[in-house]
């Protein structure tokens, strides 16, 4: 909570302006209570007084250096980068203030691209979903190197969800089910994936996929 009331205030948003609580979604009546005194609560502080100190950080913000940025997303459903594009006409804000380095999802970006960068050379590194694979082991360590700062972004990166109740279980058992075992699966063939190797037999670069 510190941190979060610390973010909000370099927005200009006051902490009176901002309520955190507990509530069940069997707790419908307490949930429209809750909205209802909140709204008076802000309307009762009138206009934010933060709005005019943030427009002259966003000035000052583009006049200096551009920020440089990179996004990558790893084993999650994707929302996190959905959140990303649900800014809308604010992306040309972050145009404004921030040069994207990395963000395979939407630019054509290379690993190599990364690889050859200094060390620290990205400001600030989003990176979201969680740890399931060699690749995103690589990136992972890859992108905490290359970046300044580099923030867990959103709850599968911070936690694992849905993708990391995959480490309670081992590859064949995860295969059988999803492949064969799952109600909804269409796989008369019990066709599951297969080990393969790339570069071909007898080549001592070749590598098992």
């Amino acid at each position: 909570m510190p941190l979060l009331e610390a973010l909000l205030a370099q927005f200009g948003i006051e902490k009176n302006r901002f309520h955190w609580g507990w509530i069940s979604g069997a707790e419908a009546p307490r949930w429209a209570q809750l909205a209802r005194d909140f709204t008076e609560q802000v309307r009762a502080l009138g206009p934010s007084t933060g709005t005019a100190s943030w427009q002259a950080r966003r000035i000052d913000m583009a006049t200096q250096a551009k920020l440089k940025l990179a996004l990558y997303w790893a084993a999650s459903c994707g929302g996190c980068e959905i959140a990303m594009v649900e800014l809308r006409e604010k992306l040309l804000v972050v145009d404004e203030v921030a040069e994207i380095l990395f963000w395979p999802v939407a630019m054509d970006y290379k690993y190599k691209d990364v690889e050859a960068m200094p060390d620290r050379h990205i400001d600030v590194c989003l990176f979201n979903g969680a740890i399931r694979t060699s690749e995103n082991e690589h990136l992972a360590h890859l992108m905490r190197r290359k970046s300044k700062v580099l923030v867990a972004f959103g709850s599968c990166a911070c936690e694992g969800c849905i993708p990391g109740l995959a480490n309670l279980y081992d590859r064949n058992s995860i295969f059988e089910y999803v492949y064969r075992e799952s109600p909804s699966v269409d796989n008369p063939g019990n066709v599951v994936p297969k080990r393969v190797c790339r570069g071909g037999r007898g080549n001592p670069d070749s590598q098992v996929l």
